[in-house]
């Protein structure tokens, strides 16, 4: 009888222990339900010295939220935390991705993930995180399907991280280069790569910018056979004719330009830099144009002065 008891006293302490020991596993939406059409934004912060990027990709949100529904969580307790997230120290790393998913911009939010690794994956309970009460985090399983889904979402996020830091780099180089937003964009809509921007001599960045040059073989003007022969005997090449006309000026304008006006238009490059010295500034002349003054007429104003 004594034997039994103890036996079943064994048994039933067996049964506590593991009881105890398991973890209540759940899934993406029983810890956080969301409606994954109503997500627009993630706010994505690089470990927590990084400014936070708003990424508006559709198609990754997407992609993101359906990773997260095949991943399996268990509740963390708050040692887990501190020796998962090394009592803080991991938010301090670059490979730290904290992402945060908003209906629209300055939206709260509506989920909270952090990326650790490409193993290790925390879901806040946006619940307790809104409230006055201590966040709760869940970490992902094991089992193959989740490690698969965190490897996926955290392999996206450290792509688009990386695009971000290429990019910024070579802002910066291009800025060295005195180049603009709208230069950047003007270049490569004609064709030209980063790498090629980068490797653009000043003079050729100078042409393509200067005023009235033709770009693709674009112009306002486009002389005839005839007009080319009349033009040429005046001095007047058919590309210096090109961007005469993309200055405003007509065939009949270049047929009576003078010396003095030729010599101020031409090299073209040089023509911002004579009208800066006849007082107009760059400011004044791109406004100049802004309000449908063509540089014809600012070129005939600033020789007329």
């Amino acid at each position: 009888m004594y034997n039994n008891k103890r036996l079943l006293l064994i048994i039933l302490g067996v049964i506590l222990l593991l009881v105890g020991c398991s973890k209540e596993k759940s899934t993406f939406n029983q810890i956080n339900p969301l409606n994954k059409d109503d997500i627009h934004v993630i706010s994505l912060t690089v470990g927590n010295s990084s400014p936070t990027r708003e990424v508006m990709n559709p198609s990754l949100i997407t992609s993101i939220l359906d990773n997260l529904n095949k991943i399996t969580f268990s509740k963390m307790s708050v040692k887990e935390e501190k020796t998962v997230l090394d009592n803080g120290n991991k938010y301090s790393l670059t490979s730290t991705y904290v992402l945060e998913f908003i209906k629209e911009k300055n939206d709260k939010v509506q989920l909270n993930i952090i990326l650790i690794s490409d193993k290790e994956l925390l879901l806040a309970d946006v619940k307790t995180m809104q409230s006055n009460s201590r966040t709760v985090l869940y970490i992902n399983e094991t089992d193959e399907s989740s490690l698969e889904a965190v490897n996926s979402i955290y392999s996206e996020i450290k792509q688009l991280v990386t695009e971000y830091a290429q990019t910024e780099q070579f802002m910066k180089k291009a800025g060295e280069k005195g180049l603009t937003e709208s230069m950047l964009r003007t270049l490569g809509n004609l064709g030209y790569t980063r790498e090629e921007i980068l490797n653009l001599p000043a003079e050729v960045i100078a042409q393509i910018f200067a005023p009235g040059t033709p770009l693709e073989g674009a112009g306002q003007f486009q002389p005839t056979d005839i007009q080319i022969k009349e033009l040429n005997k005046r001095g007047i090449d058919t590309h210096m004719s090109l961007i005469l006309g993309n200055l405003g000026y007509k065939y009949e304008d270049m047929l009576n330009l003078t010396p003095e006006e030729v010599d101020f238009i031409f090299p073209n490059t040089e023509l911002m830099a004579n009208l800066e010295q006849k007082g107009f500034t760059k400011q004044q002349v791109h406004s100049l144009v802004d309000q449908g003054k063509s540089f014809k007429e600012i070129i005939r104003n600033a020789l007329n002065q």
